[in-house]
């Protein structure tokens, strides 16, 4: 497990906090895809959800999350939160937001973890079968 932390002074103005969880290679996973629930979980953005705890305290304007760099045997997935000036002398009270929501996401029911699951993979179905066609050269180089 990793437990570090790097303060970077950037050269251009940037306020965010990231951060990086190792995780097994995603490949073997690549039917059932787990990492798509936590990232809809982690990134979603309507009332309730961590984007928009940390809105209210105005700290943060953007959230992402999602897998990262995937080898063979490890990946990488990563939580990114865009901060505001107010935000960024939070940047601790920030991270410990993301933890406790992992928390709480961890000590929700298999059946509501089942439920979230079954729409999130509805909504991507739907995405896939009804999206805007594309020219066939924007599928190569």
């Amino acid at each position: 497990a990793w437990r570090k932390a790097f303060l970077i002074l950037p050269v251009a103005e940037r306020r965010r906090v990231s951060l990086l969880f190792p995780s097994p290679p995603l490949a073997p996973e690549y039917k059932s895809k787990p990492h798509q629930l936590l990232s809809h979980l982690l990134g979603h953005e309507g009332p309730g959800s961590l984007l928009a705890v940390l809105k209210a305290q105005g700290w943060a304007t953007e959230l992402y999350a999602g897998p990262g760099t995937s080898l063979p045997n490890e990946s990488v997935f990563g939580v990114t939160v865009c901060l505001t000036e107010e935000g960024l002398p939070k940047w601790r009270d920030v991270i410990q937001m993301v933890f406790h929501y992992v928390h709480i996401m961890r000590k929700s029911s298999f059946e509501d973890r089942l439920r979230i699951w079954n729409e999130v993979n509805i909504t991507q179905e739907l995405d896939f079968r009804f999206r805007d066609k594309e020219k066939e050269d924007g599928y190569v180089e």
